[in-house]
């Protein structure tokens, strides 16, 4: 399973200052394919 980082995705697409949503969705993301990887 792979995904873009929401951080470079939203470089790459100048979202602006987006940090804080940026970060809450990398940490969602980060759960959900640790929990998905999990055996």
């Amino acid at each position: 399973m792979s995904y873009n980082d929401p951080a470079y995705l939203a470089k790459r697409h100048g979202m602006g200052d987006c940090n804080g949503m940026v970060g809450k969705v990398s940490n969602i993301l980060s759960q959900f394919i640790r929990s998905a990887a999990a055996p």
